[in-house]
């Protein structure tokens, strides 16, 4: 069976910005630029369109579908599934920054809801969580009729909801709104990029760490978003981690030598491998590895 990976992407984002963002160091697209990528979005179907809300005052829902873009390796078979998260919002959620980098990927691309912006959660006071417990009961559901999955990958928040999918896995009966299923079982391992140890007072997540998922943590030597400490908190939280380091701030990295190390990374732990199995990032690169 191919290996099935779940791409949680981060705020302000969606399932198609993310397949376009991790392109060169997960789905093997070579040197092929942004504005020519184009994943395979769809809308799911209408039973997910339920757990979809808008998550500041006046954004509207009306023809904004939640969809997952998908990409498969023609080489090995090797399927990633970025699925949209189901909160909306609106600019006056956004950094200037944010606004300009979702209208940079979303320019010249024809794909639906390219240009919606997404989040698994707000947090107006970082003391609260606000809609967590509907992206919860949305994942599971989703698990639940698309299952199997071996692994996930996230980025910033999608990174922190990586972490915490891969604990309701590990330790069924953790979330009310994630039922124990005979269908779900725990991931075979996570990847972190830009990650972070979720932090709130609600919900709690004390019983979520530590967490014994094999995960890998991608952290930018010159992140200005997610601190060297606050992705050390969420490495300290999970026993069975690996960290590589980039040299970049808060990106995916790309190029031959992650494509590479990350490939392999990801064949060795789907098959019941160790991370310390797969050989230091620095002896990849010569040649581009396919997933």
């Amino acid at each position: 069976m191919a290996i099935r990976i779940l791409a949680l992407c981060g705020y302000s984002q969606n399932g198609a910005i993310f397949a376009k963002q991790v392109r060169s160091a997960l789905l093997g697209a070579g040197n092929v630029s942004s504005g020519d990528f184009s994943a395979n979005w769809s809308p799911l179907p209408q039973a997910y369109q339920r757990f979809q809300v808008a998550g500041a005052d006046g954004v509207q829902l009306d023809g904004k579908p939640i969809g997952a873009a998908t990409h498969t390796n023609a080489a090995s078979g090797a399927e990633v599934v970025f699925v949209d998260p189901p909160v909306i919002l609106g600019d006056a959620q956004l950094s200037p920054i944010q606004v300009k980098e979702v209208a940079a990927y979303a320019k010249g691309d024809a794909a639906p809801n390219v240009a919606v912006t997404r989040s698994w959660w707000t947090a107006p006071d970082r003391k609260t969580y606000q809609y967590y417990d509907n992206t919860v009961k949305y994942l599971h559901s989703y698990l639940v009729n698309n299952e199997p999955f071996d692994g996930v990958i996230g980025f910033s928040q999608g990174a922190a909801m990586a972490a915490a999918l891969a604990a309701l896995l590990e330790k069924p009966g953790l979330h009310p709104d994630f039922p124990a299923s005979d269908k779900l079982k725990p991931l075979k391992f996570a990847i972190a990029v830009g990650g972070f140890k979720p932090r709130s007072e609600v919900p709690d997540f004390t019983n979520y760490f530590p967490l014994q998922t094999p995960i890998l943590h991608v952290v930018g030597k010159t992140d200005p978003v997610v601190s060297g400490k606050a992705s050390k908190q969420l490495q300290d939280a999970c026993p069975s981690s690996r960290v590589e380091t980039h040299e970049g701030g808060h990106v995916t990295p790309g190029g031959e030598e992650w494509a590479g190390f990350l490939s392999e990374y990801i064949k060795t732990l789907a098959k019941g491998g160790k991370a310390d199995d797969v050989a230091p990032l620095s002896s990849f690169g010569a040649a581009r590895a396919r997933l």
